[in-house]
């Protein structure tokens, strides 16, 4: 998530000593909790769970979002979490090759759809255009398509998980080393 501009916080603890966090440098958020609450360990640990708890999030709402069509897509969707080092990342996928279709769209019905950055994604790359192109299908037969509409179901689940960062992250902390104001 992006943070724009340096916001700056002042938490006092039992001893009434202060620290200064920015939101744009996550060093001194680890520094001032490891120094006031807990070691860097659990801040590790608090971490992975708040990405945890996010990823859970993420997945059930993408495959809220996800069409459904014969449900390979949308059983597809998984996440995971891993720890490297103090580095906390979780992921969310799709194992499937046509989820990056059904995300952004595909041919002239698909451009412009998609809500997100899309600049890196070519909609119509063989040039089909308005006259449209034939498909294969899973039946033997042949399909005809101009193309489809973005469905969006993880940019809408990122999207969905944004607004809980904060409140899933504090919880997170709280359990894992205290409340910043009291004991653990």
């Amino acid at each position: 998530m992006k943070y724009h501009g340096s916001p700056k916080f002042d938490y006092l603890n039992g001893k009434n000593k202060s620290v200064e966090i920015s939101l744009n440098d996550a060093k001194s958020l680890t520094d001032a909790i490891s120094k006031y609450i807990g070691s860097k360990a659990d801040i590790v640990n608090a971490a992975a769970e708040a990405v945890e708890k996010l990823c859970e999030e993420g997945e059930r709402s993408a495959k809220w979002y996800c069409p459904y069509d014969t449900g390979e897509l949308q059983e597809s969707i998984t996440h995971k979490t891993d720890v490297i080092g103090d580095t906390v990342i979780g992921t969310i996928t799709a194992g499937t090759d046509h989820a990056m279709f059904v995300e952004f769209g595909t041919g002239v019905v698909g451009n412009g759809t998609y809500p997100g950055d899309s600049s890196g994604w070519m909609y119509d790359m063989w040039g089909h255009g308005e006259k449209g192109w034939k498909y294969p299908k899973k039946d033997g037969t042949f399909g005809w398509t101009r193309g489809l509409p973005s469905r969006h179901m993880f940019y809408d689940a990122f999207q969905d998980i944004q607004k809980e960062i904060g409140d899933i992250v504090q919880v997170e902390i709280q359990k894992t080393v205290g409340d910043i104001y009291g004991d653990r």
